[in-house]
This record gives C-alpha cells, sequence and structure tokens, in this order.
C-alpha cells in the first residue's frame, strides 16, 4: 500500500491511497471467505463447502463490491493508525482508478480540533445536587480550556436540533412550516437564535473527548463523567 497525505487546513487532510495486486488479491480473498459463511450448497452445512466449490457459487459483482469494501475501509484504518490521526469525518470520497491490478481512491478526512485542556483532576466543587455539581465542575473545566470549534460541527448540531425541534411539533400535532410562519420566523432565524448553543454543546463534546482521549479512555460520555467525577473535591 502506497498512500499520501496533503494538508488543507490545520483539521483538514486529502488522503490519497494506492493499493497493488498483491494487496488486492488478499482482499478477494477475505472477501471470498466472508460472503461462503453464508452460501448454502447441496450437500455441505451451510458455509462449509470447500473453498474451491464456493468459489463457484458466489456472485461475481457481489464479490467484487466486497472486496472494493474491505480494501477501503481496511487501508484507510491502515493509514489512520500510522498517522495517529483523530479523525471526526470522512468526506468526498473518490475512486480515481479500479482495476484487478490497482485501487486508487482519494477522501478527505476532517480531524478532532486539537484541544487545550483547563485543570481537570482536583477541582474544587461546593457540595450541592447532582445535576448542579456535575454542571459546575465541567463548566470550570471548560472555563480554562481552550478549542476552537469547527463550523462543520457546528451546522451538524443544528441540524439535529432542528431534527429532534420537528420531531417535537408532529408528537404535538403540529408542523415545522406552518409553526414558523405563525411565529414570523424561518428555519435560518431559529438556527441563528441556537447557534450559542449549539456552539457551546459542541465545545463540551470536545473537551470530554480531549479528557478521554488524553486519559486514554473510551469516548463514552457518563465514563468521562465517572472520571471527572472521581478525581473531585467536594467542599462543604
Amino acid at each position: 500500500m502506497e498512500s499520501t497525505l496533503q494538508t488543507i487546513d490545520p483539521s483538514t487532510r486529502r488522503v490519497t491511497v494506492e493499493l497493488g495486486a498483491d494487496d488486492l488479491n488478499g482482499y478477494v480473498a477475505d472477501a471470498e471467505t466472508a460472503l461462503s459463511r453464508s452460501l448454502e450448497i447441496d450437500g455441505f452445512r451451510k458455509g462449509k463447502a470447500p473453498p474451491d466449490i464456493a468459489r463457484k457459487h458466489l456472485d461475481e459483482s457481489q464479490l467484487r463490491e466486497e472486496a472494493l469494501r474491505l480494501a477501503v475501509e481496511r487501508s484507510l484504518i491502515q493509514l489512520i493508525n500510522k498517522e495517529n490521526l483523530d479523525v471526526l469525518d470522512q468526506t468526498d470520497f473518490k475512486i480515481e482508478e479500479n482495476t484487478p491490478d490497482k485501487l486508487r481512491y482519494q477522501v478527505t478526512l476532517t480531524l478532532f480540533p486539537s484541544v487545550a485542556l483547563g485543570p481537570y483532576r482536583g477541582i474544587q466543587i461546593k457540595k450541592d445536587s447532582f445535576e448542579r455539581m456535575r454542571a459546575e465542575l465541567l463548566k470550570k473545566i471548560i472555563d480554562t480550556s481552550k478549542v476552537v470549534v469547527p463550523q462543520l460541527l457546528i451546522e451538524r448540531q443544528l441540524d439535529a436540533m432542528m431534527e429532534r425541534f420537528d420531531h417535537e411539533l408532529h408528537e404535538r400535532g403540529l408542523e415545522l412550516g406552518p409553526y414558523l410562519a405563525e411565529l414570523k420566523k424561518t428555519q435560518d432565524d431559529i438556527r441563528n437564535d441556537w447557534r450559542a448553543r449549539a456552539e457551546e454543546q459542541v465545545n463540551t463534546s470536545l473537551v470530554l473527548h480531549g479528557i478521554a482521549k488524553a486519559e486514554k479512555m473510551e469516548g463514552d460520555v457518563n465514563k468521562v463523567f465517572e472520571f471527572i467525577e472521581s478525581h473531585a473535591i467536594i467542599t462543604a
């Protein structure tokens, strides 16, 4: 496998990956094995036919599709791990060449922005209700952390907020369009009204992701919260 990595900006990389015949043959073999597990052939238990027999019963187009999927998925993971990239999103996937001897593709990777974490161990908070203590603890960490929030994430958060809002209206028997018309607002107006809150929510998520990464934890929000809370100092 050969690859190149082009830096578009601090949070964007354009990746080009090229796989040769040996690489591709391996992925074809893996695809054959995977697809053969679901084959039902007379005289054999499901998925237990010898490879040479199973191969004759595989759909060629399905085999090519599965081999391509494995090739892209595994080679990209290999590249990401090699370059130690903290990938947020993958876009603009494009196959430039796809023959039995060569697969060449490009993809744009959006990376998590770097987070300059403030202190998150040994923070003092006043004893209060669980919700208030958690909110105070999180606010102190966020206030001392620095992160540039990508517009991509803010727009996605706004999309999610609009979708939830639309769903809630439907549950109440209302439609988004007429409801906004009654308020004399457009969807863009609502998104602008919510933008600061969306940015705050994304900022919080990025700080929690930064802590999870620093502590080599899985990115489960509850686990990160439990870690932070276990290292807090609660005063009367």
